[in-house]
């Protein structure tokens, strides 16, 4: 009979001016639980990848490095005050060297390192009338610090913060991509061709 419930009893059909119920169908529900169960594999693999990332020594000594460098700049900053406070007492000439500006014009010499000692002392380079404005003057290199080999080669970063001679004090990251590397007697190992230096 037309109308009728298939398998159903012969002359039983829906009520008049109801839709025949439509089946439901799983693949919206597959689809969401494909998708999901990718979501937490991916989570998964991110997780462990940034934990054997952070074991790496190299990872660790960066991730220093950049906790530090924040504290290096407010140590700049005193210089840069000092510098100022120095160049109107003489006309507007640089010290010779950073030890001029103690004590008068600072009150220890520990200002003139990032770190408060000798190994970490500022490069201090006084800067010509017609330099540019983002010359150099003082600066502290947190050295390189080896982080991922990659199948181009070691790739390393140097974080190091300078005050420049406009009185901005910036920290610039410089990652290098080592792809050539001299061995022993001289022999040249590795995959590239030279070193790839970014700032």
């Amino acid at each position: 009979m037309a109308g009728g419930i298939p398998g159903g009893p012969v002359g039983y059909g829906y009520p008049t001016g109801m839709p025949a119920r439509k089946s439901s169908s799983g693949c919206l529900i597959w689809g969401l639980v494909g998708c999901g169960a990718l979501v937490i594999l991916l989570v998964l693999f991110m997780i462990f990848a940034a934990y054997r990332f952070s074991k790496n020594s190299g990872f660790q000594r960066m991730m220093s490095n950049a906790m530090s460098a924040p504290q290096c700049a407010q140590r700049l900053v005193y210089v840069r005050e000092a510098l100022d406070s120095y160049r109107k007492d003489h006309k507007g000439a640089y010290p010779a060297s950073l030890s001029a500006l103690v004590p008068h014009y600072l009150n220890d010499d520990s200002y003139l390192s990032c770190q408060g000692g000798e190994t970490s002392a500022f490069v201090y380079t006084p800067p010509k009338s017609d330099s540019p404005a983002d010359t150099p003057v003082a600066s502290y290199s947190f050295g390189e610090s080896q982080f991922m080999a990659t199948t181009r080669g070691q790739v390393s970063q140097t974080t190091i913060v300078r005050l420049l001679k406009d009185g901005r004090v910036v920290s610039d990251q410089i990652n290098r991509t080592t792809f050539y590397q001299a061995g022993e007697g001289g022999r040249t190992r590795g995959r590239g061709s030279a070193d790839n230096e970014n700032q």
